[in-house]
């Protein structure tokens, strides 16, 4: 019993001992800064009523809101809106201007953080270079007493985070603090509010934490197919006629290729000759072929002995929508973008031309079928507004507030091209041999997806869940102490189709609509 007694007097006169003696009111017998913390079981228990976890030594809890017995100069590192980083030394009567300062002094001290009241425009980073530093905020820049009503506010004057936490190990606790992130730059596309990232960390606790996101910017519209966009009509110095036959030797095979899609040929057959037949233009599509059938041998070239023209690509059919709101990753959100329109098909190539009625000539190549329209490119996604996004990490949250408001409105998708029509010129025969047969025309392209709405939520995350308030959430509609968008940010309009090159030709088919941004209080990806 004597050891006991002995133990605790020791104890409590070196609580005096770290007392400061610029604030000796809190000093006064009974007060939290020199109680002697409980002693049972051989070890110190929480003055919060905790197992003593974030009790420091000396029996002092560094959280204000417990006990003002951390909030000395032996144990913290204070900022104040009024403070100096070139002139302060991170005292009460000489703070740090800025928490960031603050930070890499409390590091480099092996202490702690405590702001006072006040507006600081600045993006806090604790990274792995700050692992183990807390912040505490609640604090009257004055008595540097505490109440909740001291309000500490972290608003960057630009865009970004107004809070990142990045590769802690040992962890870190932010309490009594608010971070407000500025809008996302209307001018660049797609780009997100997020008030604070939290990645590739683990034992981040956020007490009295407010978080307050901007609205994110509209996505980008997807570029539409066709001069001035991507063509993908064969424009080369051969064209797509058909090739000519001489007086020895029938008009060769033309292939052309499509300079976007190259693995889409459109081909015209070879013309015949006194000793060989004419051949039709290679077939692209099964089960009906539609390729120009070649001319017969031995007959007249309107009976038959010219080669046929090739059919017209089919239209196609309208892409798969996509439904991705986006990714999440180390580096932060990224938008989807909508799935971009397929190309039309290319016409087939004419077949070429017979022998001629006295089978003494040489025939004309087919001409090849025009390419196919390109597709329009999917329109980008909206950024979102995200009070905390959270990757790979484990985060506890108690009574904090979190404030989302609209994510951006997607990009609209881009139009398709048209379909390119096929050469009418087959190539012509010579020494009485028949004329090539033209070529079909190409397919248009598609129209590309617009992109979906940007996202309104509260905690977006990927990986362990947070808890809030001691609960593990995984995807909540709604939940106290979180506000979002009280509508979707709509998808963006869908591209057209690119057109029929002619009255004989297909359409290609519109691009879908974006889907509509989520709002929601918790999306677990």
């Amino acid at each position: 019993m004597r050891t006991n007694q002995i133990a605790l007097l020791a104890a409590g006169l070196l609580g005096l001992l770290d007392c400061d003696v610029s604030v000796m009111p809190y000093c006064a017998a009974g007060s939290p800064e020199c109680t002697t913390p409980p002693v049972g079981d051989g070890g110190l228990g929480g003055l919060d009523g905790s197992d003593g976890a974030h009790v420091e030594s000396g029996g002092c809890d560094p959280e204000p809101a417990v006990s003002l017995c951390g909030v000395t100069e032996s144990r913290g590192v204070f900022v104040a809106p009024t403070g100096s980083d070139a002139t302060g030394s991170g005292t009460r009567a000489a703070p740090y201007a800025t928490i960031t300062h603050g930070v890499g002094a409390a590091k480099a001290s092996g202490k702690n953080v405590y702001v006072c009241a006040g507006d600081y425009a600045e993006n806090v980073i604790l990274a792995a270079a700050e692992d183990g530093v807390s912040i505490y905020g609640g604090l009257d820049c004055v008595s540097w007493s505490y109440a909740t009503a001291n309000r500490v506010k972290v608003a960057p004057a630009a865009a970004g985070y107004a809070l990142e936490v990045a590769s802690l190990s040992v962890g870190t606790t932010l309490e009594d603090l608010e971070f407000d992130a500025q809008n996302a730059p209307a001018a660049t596309a797609g780009a997100s509010s997020v008030a604070a990232f939290v990645h590739g960390s683990e034992n981040v606790t956020l007490t009295r934490v407010v978080l307050v996101a901007g609205a994110g910017s509209n996505g980008a519209a997807g570029t539409s197919a066709g001069p001035p966009g991507p063509s993908d009509w064969d424009t080369s110095d051969g064209g797509l006629n058909g090739a000519s036959a001489t007086s020895s030797a029938p008009g060769p095979q033309t292939t052309c290729t499509c300079p976007l899609d190259t693995a889409q040929e459109t081909v015209g057959g070879v013309g015949g000759s006194p000793s060989q037949t004419a051949f039709g233009g290679t077939p692209l599509y099964e089960p009906d072929a539609g390729a120009g059938t070649a001319g017969v041998s031995a007959a007249s070239c309107n009976m038959l002995g010219g080669g046929t023209d090739g059919v017209s690509a089919p239209a196609a059919a309208q892409d798969p929508a996509s439904v991705s709101a986006g990714t999440l990753s180390a580096t932060g959100w990224s938008p989807a973008t909508g799935t971009s329109g397929s190309f039309g098909q290319p016409g087939q190539g004419g077949g070429g031309g017979g022998n001629g009625p006295a089978s003494s000539g040489f025939g004309g190549g087919g001409a090849c079928g025009g390419c196919g329209g390109a597709g329009g490119a999917g329109g980008s996604g909206g950024g979102g507004s995200i009070a905390l996004l959270v990757y790979q990490s484990s985060v506890r949250l108690s009574d904090c507030t979190l404030t989302a408001v609209a994510g951006g409105t997607g990009g609209p998708g881009g139009n398709g091209e048209a379909g390119q029509a096929g050469s009418a010129v087959g190539g012509n025969g010579a020494g009485g041999g028949c004329q090539g047969g033209a070529g079909g025309a190409g397919g248009g392209g598609n129209g590309g997806q617009g992109g979906p709405g940007g996202i309104s939520g509260g905690i977006v995350f990927t990986g362990t869940a947070p808890t809030v308030n001691g609960a593990t959430v995984m995807s909540e509609a709604a939940l106290a102490g979180v506000t979002i968008s009280a509508t979707m940010s709509p998808g963006g309009a869908p591209g057209m189709a690119g057109a029929a090159a002619n009255s004989r030709a297909a359409a290609g088919s519109n691009g879908a609509s974006g889907a509509p941004g989520k709002s929601q209080a918790v999306l677990g990806l």
